[in-house]
């Protein structure tokens, strides 16, 4: 669950990295600020159950998974075949890994 919490957090503070503009509107900078927050605060709570490794890994590849999807629904950016098939690798290595890897503890 901390896990989740933290990427949850990260993505929405990296979501909002786009509208914040160098922390002038107030609303988007505070999500900006309170998501990381939120990610470092449980990152360190998520390590006493999972190694480091698995939650880098998890934390990072769904993260980037759910930033480009984001990004393709909230600001129109574009998914070429490349980037498509990019992350349905990054879908696949971590779900091999958290599901055959002896290295995951669970």
């Amino acid at each position: 669950m901390n896990l989740w919490l933290t990427i949850i957090a990260d993505v929405i503070a990296t979501t909002t990295l786009k509208v914040s503009k160098k922390f002038t509107p107030l609303l988007p900078s505070l999500f900006m600020v309170f998501g990381y927050d939120v990610a470092f605060y449980f990152m360190p709570i998520s390590l006493h159950i999972l190694p480091v490794g698995s939650i880098n890994k998890t934390s990072f590849g769904v993260g980037i998974l759910l930033i480009s999807i984001l990004g393709f629904v909230v600001y129109e950016q574009k998914l070429d075949n490349p980037a498509i098939l990019s992350l349905i690798m990054i879908i696949v290595g971590v779900a091999l890994i958290n599901l055959f890897s002896t290295s995951v503890s669970h």
